[in-house]
């Protein structure tokens, strides 16, 4: 896993994940994408995961049956006060929305430095398994972390599944060529049979 750490120690010296707000006409998965490579300098895309999920498939789509996607793994919420500097109100206070995707990186991927915000320059990213990213992260983001290593593992169930279930009916299909084939060449051998005898 990427996380990020802040040396300029704003963040309180706490190992966290890529994240950011929304540019105007920007979606959710622009946004996405753009801040994780802005923030940990890699060049990042969306790993598809098949999931379970409310949404229905798209009926252009269900033909095909379920595929991985793309779609945001986990919703947070965090809330703040206002805030008043000198006496004066600066913010009254908000509500700060998290989608959270799950991204790849290339095995052999390049970091690119001072792609980031001038904020951001002091941010540094390590690569961490996800248990060491698990034990480092800001208990915030934890059932973040969580819960995209559960969906990762049960990612690869799933995809196990399938794989059997397609050789299975491969096998099957096999099975009732051949009966179907012997079913042929017998009902071929009887007819000729019955010819040769009339």
């Amino acid at each position: 896993m990427v996380l990020l750490y802040d040396h300029s120690g704003l963040k309180g010296g706490c190992y966290f994940l890529p994240k950011g707000r929304k540019d105007l006409g920007e979606t959710l998965q622009q946004a996405a994408l753009r801040e994780a490579y802005e923030e940990s300098g890699f060049e990042v895309d969306f790993l598809p995961l098949y999931k379970h999920s409310r949404q229905p498939i798209p009926p252009a789509d269900r033909a095909d049956g379920w595929k991985p996607d793309t779609e945001p793994i986990y919703m947070t919420v965090r809330k703040w006060g206002p805030k008043v500097r000198q006496g004066k109100l600066v913010n009254s206070g908000g509500e700060y929305f998290v989608s959270w995707f799950v991204g790849q990186i290339a095995e052999n991927a390049v970091q690119h430095k001072g792609v980031g915000m001038p904020d951001e320059q002091a941010f540094e990213s390590y690569l961490f398994s996800f248990d060491e990213a698990l034990n480092m992260i800001n208990p915030e983001e934890r059932p973040v972390v969580i819960y995209a290593q559960h969906l990762y593992q049960q990612h690869f169930r799933i995809a196990a599944e399938f794989e059997k279930r397609r050789a299975k009916d491969q096998d099957l299909e096999g099975t009732e060529r051949v009966a179907v084939d012997s079913e042929k060449r017998y009902a071929g051998g009887s007819s000729s049979k019955l010819d040769s005898d009339a």
